[in-house]
């Protein structure tokens, strides 16, 4: 099964640098091309429906969830706990980096929403991906507080959500 580049769980378009619930999601169109091939040979032989597959990479004492795959476990903050420092688009496109001790609390919770986790160690250890960073310059993105958040949409939507 061929691999596309773009958007393989139909999320709506970004089409432009975008903020979801105050993480920084870079513009599709200009996540590097290295990364995107180098994802497609790294998943390829083990994607059976891309809509349904998370691929999460295991390397050293990290995991790092990358590029839509990323994007989709950012949609589910709230429910699945990210911190900020885990959060990386320093290299121009999304990265959900997590230590190796939360693998199986992140892997549980995406087969609970019904996706099929795939865990993929590169034998190359300088797999060209974000190295660990004891010190992540932050971002400067705000940081919503979700209650705070539910707070407003309740009283835009009439105290409805």
């Amino acid at each position: 099964m061929a691999l596309s580049a773009g958007n393989p769980r139909g999320h709506k378009s970004l089409g432009a640098p975008a903020d979801i619930l105050g993480y920084s999601i870079p513009d599709p169109a200009s996540w590097p091309e290295w990364i995107r091939e180098w994802f497609q040979e790294a998943t390829e032989p083990w994607a059976e429906d891309r809509r349904n597959d998370i691929f999460l990479f295991r390397i050293g004492g990290q995991c790092q969830i990358l590029l839509w795959d990323a994007v989709s476990a950012v949609g589910m903050v709230g429910l699945l706990h990210i911190e900020p420092e885990e959060w990386c688009t320093e290299s121009g496109y999304p990265a959900f980096i997590f230590s190796v001790a939360r693998q199986e609390e992140v892997t549980r919770f995406f087969e609970r929403a019904g996706y099929r986790v795939k865990v993929l160690t590169p034998a190359a250890p300088a797999a060209p991906v974000p190295a660990p960073q004891t010190t992540r310059p932050r971002c400067g993105c705000r940081v919503v507080s979700i209650a705070e958040a539910r707070s407003k949409l309740v009283r835009t939507k009439g105290g409805r959500l």
